[in-house]
């Protein structure tokens, strides 16, 4: 379980992706500002979601991702779905 962008210094999540993407089955994935873990919509925080999609999708992940948005207003769920849907498929 790997919290991105919470810690509050940076983090060696794209060298852990890429050195053990290929064997993950699942991640789950929200957003956040940086302090805590907020379970936001994928771009409402700080997280470079374009850039640890691409990490993830050339480390060889082959897996599937949940969304975890906890907000229960389902057109952010959706917004977040189309816009992680969109990101790895430009990728």
């Amino acid at each position: 379980h790997a919290n991105i962008g919470t810690t509050g210094r940076k983090s060696n999540t794209a060298g852990l992706l890429s050195r053990y993407g290929d064997r993950l089955c699942h991640v789950h994935v929200s957003d956040n500002k940086g302090k805590s873990d907020d379970h936001l919509a994928i771009g409402a925080g700080t997280i470079d979601w374009k850039r640890e999609l691409k990490t993830l999708k050339t480390s060889g992940y082959d897996g599937t991702i949940t969304l975890e948005t906890f907000y229960g207003d389902a057109e952010l769920v959706r917004y977040s779905l189309t816009k992680v849907r969109e990101m790895w498929a430009s990728l």
